[in-house]
């Protein structure tokens, strides 16, 4: 198997991995608790004092995060997808 194969079965698994990951209990809680938290800081910054700086940056960033968790995921799960389908392709008779 060459290297490029290696690296895009990994990819594949990787995503199949975070895929199962958020259909278990644990990966189903960390959505559930970004997503949480992610609402409770936007409704802190729809009623945050507008001359308070450090607090809205700290409600970007709490928001920011939250949102990230689930951004990363997607990415791993999105970037197995795209290997497959360029292993499928790299293997198919022309």
């Amino acid at each position: 198997m060459s290297d490029d194969n290696k690296q895009l079965m990994g990819e594949i698994s990787l995503g199949i991995e975070a895929e199962a990951f958020l259909a278990s209990d644990v990966g189903k809680r960390l959505v559930s608790r970004s997503e949480a938290e992610r609402d409770e800081a936007v409704n802190e910054l729809k009623i945050a004092d507008p001359g308070n700086a450090k607090l809205i940056r700290d409600l970007q960033n709490r928001i920011w995060l939250a949102e990230s968790v689930q951004m990363w995921i997607a990415e791993i799960i999105s970037s197995g997808w795209n290997a497959e389908r360029v292993l499928q392709m790299m293997n198919s008779p022309d």
